[in-house]
């Protein structure tokens, strides 16, 4: 502040140094008075007489064509400074504000099942990113995840998947314990709701992982194929890479649904199939071998197995017309043909009526035996019934030493 000087009466008064004196040292009052004072909102008091003004002109006026133009106008007036509305409550599984104390959020998150193991770090981020309980509840209720992470619940809650995409994933029913990753990329693929029904509706899959619906999906595999064979039941179940595989193969659909009504297959496998074609084995012969009742089920490397042995129809047809198996597998026909048992021996064991039902080991224990094939005529005569391979061995030796 400058100095001051102050001149006694006897030195005079100067009016003119005063002045410029005190302009030179007071502040600037009314610079700062004006920039103190708010600035007029004149716009905004003009813009809200001039919608009172057209509200009382819609009540008064009695042209309805007027009227809509002025709601028109007042709407477009208004939505100008409206906030964009959120995706997230139209779009994404339900969606509410969360509210109440960080504990409660954490307690409610701990009891439903697909979240009961998120840290109280995790529960966190979650309360910060402001993800309802109720988002967390409705997951667990269509039961798609075994569990999710914090990072897992945020990355879908903030992907705005609709809640009837995660539907239409739940009621198809053909996947387990899927990722969210699985999710995201399911539907950032734009995988259509339809192809999951699509899939329901085949009944092949019960297991099939994100990764390989999506596969079959980027494949273009008709939804039709894969119905087809799951309504031939020759399939029990089938993987993603197990559909590909045959798809890829270029396995005709009729090929595959012949063997199907063959009905020797009980649980055939994509690997069997692609045997089964690539050895060229026909669906006669797989008939042919289904109609001597030999077979309970079998696989279709054991069907590639007998069929690379070379071993004659015949051969498996007079087995069976001996009457002495109930059942055998491959494997056991293999051990007989193998073992060189004729089909004459077979016969006779089977034409005595002493035994009940034989597996091929227990045959090929009699074989080792030497026991001769009159002996068991011999046996039969006698009018034995049910008799074990111990029983026919220890007759055998007894008679022996007669």
């Amino acid at each position: 502040m400058s100095k001051q000087q102050f001149r006694t009466p006897k030195e005079g008064f100067d009016l003119d140094d005063y002045i410029d004196e005190k302009s030179q040292s007071e502040p600037d009052l009314v610079s700062e008075i004006n920039t103190e004072k708010p600035k007029p909102r004149f716009f905004q008091f003009t813009a809200f007489t001039i919608l009172l003004f057209l509200a009382v002109m819609m009540f008064m006026n009695p042209f309805p064509q007027v009227n809509t133009f002025i709601s028109d106008f007042i709407s477009s007036t208004f939505a100008q400074n409206e906030e964009p509305a959120s995706l997230t409550g139209e779009a994404t599984v339900a969606d509410f504000p969360v509210t109440g104390s960080f504990l409660d959020y954490v307690s409610q998150l701990r009891s439903i099942d697909v979240s009961e193991d998120i840290s109280v770090n995790g529960a966190e981020a979650l309360y910060d990113a402001n993800v309802p309980i109720q988002f967390v509840q409705r997951l667990d209720e269509l039961d798609l995840f075994d569990e999710l992470s914090s990072a897992g619940l945020l990355a879908l809650y903030r992907s705005e998947i609709p809640d009837q995409y995660y539907k239409a994933i739940s009621d198809a029913d053909v996947f387990d314990d899927l990722s969210f990753n699985s999710v995201l990329a399911l539907f950032n693929a734009n995988v259509p709701e339809s192809f999951y029904s699509g899939l329901a509706q085949g009944d092949l899959f019960d297991d099939l992982s994100g990764n390989g619906a999506l596969a079959i999906y980027n494949e273009n595999i008709p939804l039709s194929y894969i119905q087809a064979l799951g309504e031939s039941d020759l399939f029990d179940t089938m993987s993603g890479t197990g559909i590909l595989s045959l798809y890829r193969a270029d396995i005709p659909l009729e090929y595959m649904l012949g063997m199907a009504e063959t009905d020797i297959f009980d649980d055939m496998t994509a690997s069997g199939m692609l045997a089964l074609y690539n050895r060229e084995i026909s669906v006669s012969y797989m008939q042919q071998l289904a109609d001597t009742d030999l077979f309970d089920s079998m696989s279709g490397s054991g069907a590639v197995a007998i069929f690379n042995e070379s071993i004659p129809l015949e051969y498996i047809q007079d087995l069976a017309s001996a009457d002495l198996f109930d059942e055998t597998s491959p494997s056991g026909i293999l051990s007989l043909y193998r073992q060189n048992v004729s089909v004459e021996y077979i016969q006779a064991m089977g034409a005595s009526g002493v035994f009940d039902e034989m597996s091929a080991s227990q045959v090929l224990r009699l074989v080792n035996e030497d026991i001769p094939i009159e002996f068991y005529a011999q046996l039969g005569n006698l009018g034995l019934e049910d008799l074990s391979p111990n029983d026919v061995i220890q007759l055998y030796e007894k008679d022996s030493q007669e």
